[in-house]
């Protein structure tokens, strides 16, 4: 029987794979209505702009997107707040292929790009380059998230980074 190596505890992994808190009095600019937004959202239905506001404070705060099941109907209803919708909506409406249009026009507004093969090959040669000097593979992990950061490319789920972080330490240690 194989034992799995954690790299951060499972809470923490649960808090890195889920969307953040967003709450009035911390979500810190997250939920930002600006002109440009507004413009993009003006003609949208009440799901849709809901929908974009959150895929846009989600990735704002966390470097990446999530899908509508894994929206917090709180986030929901506090994005309905800020844009005056009085009618409950339903976000499971939320259509896939325009989510992913959504997710699309985000990475345009705030300069990002998708991850690619090329990136994950440079991430998985810096996540070696970090194992020669770093044993601890949450530094490691976290330097990783501070890459995609830098080159402003989505911070990919916990299990993939765990993946590369593992093999290169595995490939160090033995």
């Amino acid at each position: 029987m194989t034992t799995k190596a954690y790299i951060i505890s499972k809470t923490r992994q649960r808090n890195f794979d889920n969307p953040p808190d967003l709450s009035i009095s911390r979500n810190n600019g997250f939920i930002a209505i600006d002109a440009q937004t507004i413009q993009i959202v003006k003609a949208m239905s009440a799901v849709n702009r809901v929908g974009y506001l959150l895929q846009k404070a989600y990735f704002h705060a966390k470097g990446r997107f999530f899908s509508a099941h894994q929206f917090k109907s709180k986030h929901v209803r506090l994005v309905e707040a800020c844009l005056g919708i009085k009618r409950k909506i339903d976000i499971k409406e939320y259509a896939y292929s325009t989510m992913k249009t959504h997710q699309n026009k985000i990475l345009e507004q705030f300069n990002w790009e998708k991850n690619s093969q090329l990136f994950i090959d440079a991430l998985t040669l810096h996540a070696e380059t970090l194992a020669e000097t770093n044993p601890l593979k949450e530094d490691i992990l976290f330097k990783l998230v501070e890459r995609c950061w830098e080159s402003k490319v989505i911070i990919p789920p916990y299990a993939k980074l765990a993946v590369t972080n593992n093999a290169k330490m595995i490939h160090f240690t033995s």
